[in-house]
């Protein structure tokens, strides 16, 4: 009976693991697209993709080494002004995507200001990162131990 429960709870805990794993890749994933607009044609999907890898390299190597993190943030606004000034979305979309990698919260509340599509993706990306790291946590562990050690017995 015990080894029954134990491996019904070692699958319960590995369908969890996946659920989580799963949805913070999803909200990951939603997060850093890259908007396509309406139904563009393959060839049109490839000059999205080229224009934003070269804002995305522009933005790269303007905050790649910054001599500190309020050199990368003053960086990122200062493009993203540029961006907005000048219409252009994916380089606004590409210092979005280097705030996020650099926890920037700042730029990324800026950016997401105005745009409730983006900042629920942000939200639910935050909220299932959250939840990954807690379940990796130490209180986590311990409580998955001492679990563990119940259905032992």
């Amino acid at each position: 009976m015990g080894t029954e429960r134990e491996r019904e709870y070692t699958e319960a805990r590995e369908t969890e693991k996946q659920r989580i794993e799963q949805r913070l890749a999803q909200s990951r994933q939603a997060v850093f697209r890259v908007p396509l607009g309406v139904a563009p044609s393959e060839g049109e999907v490839a000059q999205i993709f080229s224009s934003y890898r070269g804002a995305w390299s522009s933005v790269l190597a303007a905050t790649q080494s910054p001599g500190s993190p309020q050199e990368a943030q003053q960086k990122l606004e200062e493009i993203m002004g540029q961006a907005r000034r000048t219409g252009d979305h994916l380089l606004e979309r590409a210092a979005y995507h280097r705030a996020v990698d650099l926890g920037i919260q700042e730029v990324v509340d800026t950016i997401l200001e105005g745009r409730p599509k983006d900042a629920a993706a942000w939200q639910r990306y935050t909220e299932a990162a959250q939840e990954a790291e807690q379940a990796i946590s130490f209180k986590a562990l311990f409580a998955t131990g001492m679990t563990d050690r119940q259905f032992a017995s």
